[in-house]
């Protein structure tokens, strides 16, 4: 038999494979991050973006809503004409009364008689009437030519005021179309600006989208290294775990045959033969020949269960206990150190007690002898046994079946 003792260097190995991972760990920790700042300020800048797109989208609007009231002046453009046409008629109806003024007779006038026309100053209406009950008399006339007088300077004073308005509509209406101009031509600049914008933000969604996309890969790529990093690592602590525990066997067996080499198996209380240890996961029936080895060796009899106390069957039982490690030593005392209560769970109607008060009376051992050595109705009668365990190493603790 030869031993094969693992190399340092496979150790050292070990380690360098781990702070390796570790330390690629730590940097695709740090890249990552970076990568999510870097998205982060993208999605800042495109939601400044966007909000630059609706201020200028408002501007556009408030833009629309001014052509629209600019469009409307027209309205007013022909309220316009129309008061030049008053104010035309009206320079008629003036020149006729002028002309009236200087006329000594009375005459027909179609302007002064006429029932549709429509002067809003007294004065006229006076002179109308004086006209229509004209006199003579030298006082009639310069009474009426004063009238008139007074009317055609009315009308010439209302004639100033409406051209004076006249003018300034016209300039409001001049300022009104160059304010339409400069608001198509802001309009059309803002249009070029808003397209300017909406390619700007396409192409920075683009480049964000792409960015992103090279993270995703570049993320994919740093896991599945990561994956077969891990896999390897796994795999050489695989490793290092089978070479130790074969390493820990290998140096059992070498105990055992240094010990059995110097003391002959028939001799009691053989030294050298070290405590075995079970956990779980290892092998049952290796560790039960070293465990029954070194019973032997501390002359401990498992099948000891009717001498004095304590009984070399627990003795053996804290032995065992003192043998187990890890989650198989957590099994142990809870399945069989610290179990206070058993139930039951198949009675045999063979116990010969007439009611659950008399069986409650009866031992484990009793109520165990009379199942098995005695038949229903059949008393005295032995029965064969088939699968009786011979001998405290063939128990199958594995069918214990208990609850509290």
């Amino acid at each position: 038999m030869s031993f094969h003792r693992p190399h340092p260097r496979q150790r050292r190995t070990c380690e360098e494979h781990k702070a390796e991972l570790e330390e690629e760990n730590y940097h695709l920790h740090s890249e990552l991050q970076t990568e999510v700042d870097l998205n982060c300020q993208n999605e800042s800048r495109i939601n400044q973006l966007e909000r630059d797109y609706s201020r200028c989208e408002q501007e556009i609007q408030n833009l629309n809503r001014e052509i629209e009231r600019l469009e409307n002046t027209s309205e007013e453009e022909m309220w316009l004409e129309e008061s030049e046409e008053q104010v035309d008629r009206l320079r008629c109806r003036i020149r006729a009364i002028s002309s009236r003024k200087n006329t000594p007779e009375r005459g027909n006038s179609p302007d002064l008689y006429n029932p549709n026309i429509n002067l809003e100053m007294a004065t006229i209406t006076e002179v109308v009437n004086a006209i229509d009950g004209f006199l003579d008399n030298t006082a009639d006339r310069v009474i009426m030519s004063d009238q008139i007088k007074r009317a055609t300077g009315q009308i010439r004073q209302k004639e100033q005021n409406l051209h004076q308005d006249l003018v300034h509509e016209q300039r409001r209406r001049y300022d009104a179309e160059a304010e339409r101009d400069n608001k198509i031509i802001r309009r059309q600049n803002a249009g070029g600006v808003e397209q300017l914008v909406i390619a700007d933000l396409y192409q920075l969604q683009t480049n964000a989208r792409n960015q992103v996309n090279r993270m995703l890969d570049n993320i994919t790529g740093k896991r599945i290294h990561i994956g077969i990093l891990l896999q390897e690592k796994f795999a050489l602590q695989l490793l290092y775990q089978r070479n130790a525990h074969h390493l820990q066997r290998s140096k059992e067996d070498i105990g055992q045959i240094l010990a059995l080499q110097n003391n002959p198996p028939n001799q009691i209380n053989m030294a050298g033969i070290p405590q075995p240890f079970f956990d779980w996961g290892d092998d049952i029936p290796d560790f039960l020949a070293k465990l029954r080895l070194y019973l032997q060796n501390q002359g401990v009899d498992p099948a000891d269960n009717a001498g004095g106390l304590p009984t070399g069957r627990e003795v053996a039982i804290g032995y065992l206990r003192r043998c187990m490690r890890g989650k198989t030593l957590e099994w142990f005392d809870d399945e069989i150190t610290s179990k206070a209560n058993w139930e039951l769970t198949n009675l045999l109607d063979n116990t010969g007690q007439a009611n659950l008060v008399a069986v409650n009376g009866r031992t484990a051992v009793q109520i165990g002898n009379q199942a098995l050595n005695e038949a229903f109705g059949q008393s005295g009668t032995a029965i064969i046994k088939l699968k009786a365990i011979e001998g405290p190493w063939n128990e199958d603790w594995y069918s214990r079946r208990s609850s509290y």
